[in-house]
């Protein structure tokens, strides 16, 4: 059997929370899936979550919103670019409809890290960042987060 990035979108917007989190991926928020974000494109998983903090006036909300861009192969730097179009959009929306201004998170997942190009440089310039490495096989899925240091000995850093 084949493993596609549909099947990889399917097994993370179907699965219940608790068990991605047990399989090593938290997603917290609504989620959307195949998300058409006007002119920039249609993103795999989109998160908004709304979060209340106390400000000296009451409570107030913030919202965090995610992009997951998925590959079911490599994520390289034109994964990344692919993400970044996404919440650049998000971000447009949510401030000409809104007046809202909003950070984007992006979650980059795919089967392997490019370690070799400018894909591990990214982490260095943007810090909401976070990629995450999956397996699949008889066991299902695990998901592996990998951070900033692992990327750099990729590098020989």
């Amino acid at each position: 059997m084949k493993f596609l990035e549909k099947d990889l979108e399917d097994i993370i917007y179907s699965t219940p929370r608790e068990s991605l989190s047990e399989r090593g991926l938290d997603i917290s928020g609504k989620m959307y899936r195949q998300l058409r974000i006007g002119n920039y494109g249609i993103a795999d998983l989109v998160t908004v979550q709304k979060n209340y903090i106390e400000a000296p006036w009451g409570l107030e909300h913030e919202v965090t919103i995610t992009v997951y861009e998925l590959k079911k192969g490599l994520v390289n730097v034109e994964t990344f670019l692919q993400a970044v179009r996404y919440s650049h959009g998000i971000k447009s929306f949510m401030q000409q409809r809104f007046d809202l201004n909003v950070d984007v998170d992006i979650v980059l997942i795919g089967s392997s890290i490019d370690n070799y190009g400018e894909c591990g440089f990214i982490p260095n310039i943007f810090n909401n960042i976070k990629y995450f490495t999956y397996k699949y096989n008889y066991n299902g899925i695990t998901f592996d987060g990998l951070n900033l240091t692992m990327l750099e000995e990729g590098f020989g850093l």
